[in-house]
Parts: C-alpha cells; structure tokens; sequence
C-alpha cells in the first residue's frame, strides 16, 4: 500500500452492501477514492439469487396470469445485472464511456478512473466533492440556481437516453454532486442501460405525447411499447 498511496483512510465515506468506498491519496499527491468489494458478497450474492429464482418459479408456475410480465425472466435479467455491478473492470469502462459521449459537454463532470490501480474488486477512481443534488438548503447558501441545474440535468437525460442510447441507470441523490459552476458530477457506473434505435424511437413518441399532454397518446405508446396491456382503462 505505501508504494501506491502516500494516505489511505481506513474509515470509509460510503457503504453499501456490495462494496465500501475510502478516501485516498496516491503517491503524487492527487486525491482520489478507493472502492472496496466486500469479502465474499460474491457467495451471497449468488445464494441470494438462486433463492430468488426459485421464488419466481413458483409464482410462475402456481399464479400464471398474475402478472404480464414473466417473474423468471425478470429474476435472470436481474442476476445479470447485479453480476455485473459486481466487475468494477466493467464499471470503470461504463465511466470511461460516459465520459466521451460528453466530451463535449461543459457541465457534466466524471471522474477519472485510474486503470493501473483497478482490478475486478478494486477501483481507484479520482475525487470529486461537491453538494448532494438533494441538499436543497447547501445549494441555495452557495449561491447556485436550481432551476438552472434541473435545466442542465433534464438536457443531460435527454441526451444519454434519446441520442446515446446509454445511461446512468441508477441517478440516486448520492450518485449526484453538484460542483462549482452548476457542474453535474456523476459517479458509480455500476449500474447502467442500453438502448436500441427501436427503443429510442418509441421513448420519443411517449416524449412528445407527454410535452402534449396528450393522455390518450400517452396510454397508446405505452400499450405499444409493451409497458401496459391491451385491456388497459385509459
């Protein structure tokens, strides 16, 4: 550890059930965080899933009709996607991503990854500090314009999911940080979505329909789109 980090914290400055994250400085001085898997959350999470397949089996298999979707289906989309959050290799390629689809863009900020430290348990990544999105109180005493920012963020949205078809899939307040210059800072990539041209298609149908207030277009799109039955009461 001494020969890659002049400071490592060992209390962590977030937890979670998958990983903890730990302040940091690497050997030349730049400050960066360092996200930890925790010991054997592989195992677990494994039991966890199988026991969850099994449930949905059942209901399958003993409730057909109960609901439009198939609960198999949905556990085996699930396991796949929490095996994923599982490889920070994988996370540190979606930031990496994400990063050049907004090259261009001056307000959104994703810290680097520092690939010669991260392994598939491990990521060293570097630090931002900013004000949760949420921290309504903090943003007003800086000085920052909300309504700005929700501007910002909205156009942010429309982006990776209209024009890039690939988005942060899990934006809770924690994942958000507001920095100077009503700068949207975005961490953790764990978690992310695909889309494809139909998929973009469809959602900007429902877009356009929602800015009309149409609510019959809406309920339409979305019976097209598979979200809602056929025999939905519009």
């Amino acid at each position: 550890l001494p020969e890659i980090f002049a400071a490592l914290d060992p209390t962590p400055i977030a937890s979670a059930s998958l990983a903890q994250v730990y302040p940091a400085m690497l050997a030349d001085g730049t400050h960066v965080v360092v996200k930890v898997q925790r010991p054997g959350v592989e195992r677990t999470v494994d039991t966890d899933l199988d026991i969850l397949l099994d449930i949905a089996r059942l209901v399958r298999d003993r409730l057909p009709g109960v609901t439009p979707f198939n609960p198999v289906e949905l556990a085996e989309e699930f396991a796949i996607a929490l095996h994923e959050e599982l490889d920070y290799m994988r996370e540190g390629r979606n930031a990496d991503r994400f990063r050049e689809n907004f090259a261009e863009e001056e307000h959104l900020y994703v810290p680097r990854v520092y690939w010669e430290f991260t392994t598939r348990r491990l990521m060293v990544q570097e630090r931002i500090r900013g004000i949760k999105i949420d921290d309504l109180d903090s943003l007003d005493a800086a000085g920052y314009d909300r309504e700005r920012i929700a501007l910002h963020a909205a156009r942010l949205v429309i982006k990776e999911v209209l024009e890039d078809g690939f988005f942060h899939a899990d934006p809770h307040p924690g994942n958000l940080l507001i920095l100077p210059g009503e700068t949207l800072g975005i961490i953790d990539f764990g978690t992310v979505g695909y889309l494809d041209e139909r998929d973009k298609a469809n959602l900007i149908r429902l877009y356009i329909a929602v800015i009309r207030f149409d609510a019959t277009a809406i309920v339409d799109q979305l019976i097209r789109m598979g979200v809602a039955e056929p025999s939905v009461d519009g």
